[in-house]
């Protein structure tokens, strides 16, 4: 009998080489349920981050509105915070001061003569900060130094102390227009301290 010898196979270590490539290359690439789960955990992260920023934005107070301060009129006392005010009365002129020390205004001195009583328990100091005029949208600070010549010697707020339980009466000028002089709208705006972290209004007309 006689026997074939078989043939080898040239080509096999290629063949074992392509079959570990093609291995290799289907474990590099995602199955199609693992690209839909990647997908899914995407959305849902993109989701929680859109809930989240929606959270935010609720707990963000919306533009708070603006609270009307409580008007009175002249004689009535105005109480803010440990001060209380009282406008006595308003006066206009062109010029405040004696003879030889005196001020000119540039347009006209609107004068208030306000009564500032210290309800608190400490000394208190009066400036010019505690005095606006307001007219609509238009404010005016208090000119110091008119507002010295306006009243006699030491009786300025701006030179004196008022100790708690005391008070003191004083002028105020404001240099204005003619037009703010004879507005009926014009204010008083007064306040605590400096940072005027309370205030009142006094009508002024």
């Amino acid at each position: 009998f006689y026997f074939k010898k078989p043939e080898k196979r040239k080509n096999s270590k290629y063949i074992v080489l392509v079959g570990v490539v093609l291995f290799i290359t289907g474990l590099m690439i995602p199955s199609p349920k693992t690209s839909a789960e990647d997908s899914i955990a995407v959305a849902q992260e993109g989701a929680s981050s859109e809930s989240a920023a929606d959270n935010i934005e609720s707990a963000i107070p919306e533009e708070a509105e603006k609270v009307e301060v409580e008007s009175f009129s002249i004689g009535e006392e105005v109480t803010v915070g440990d001060v209380s005010y009282i406008v006595n009365s308003v006066s206009s002129a062109q010029t405040l001061g004696g003879e030889y020390l005196n001020k000119t205004a540039q347009g006209v001195f609107l004068v208030v003569n306000v009564t500032v009583i210290n309800k608190g328990n400490e000394s208190l100091d009066v400036s010019n900060t505690f005095f606006t005029l307001v007219d609509g949208e238009k404010q005016y600070d208090s000119d110091s130094a008119a507002s010295l010549y306006a009243n006699e010697a030491g009786q300025s707020f701006f030179v004196n102390s008022i100790n708690p339980d005391l008070s003191l009466t004083s002028n105020v000028a404001f240099d204005v227009t003619q037009a703010i002089v004879d507005s009926q709208t014009k204010q008083l705006q007064v306040q605590t301290g400096v940072w005027g972290t309370e205030k009142g209004l006094i009508n002024l007309q």
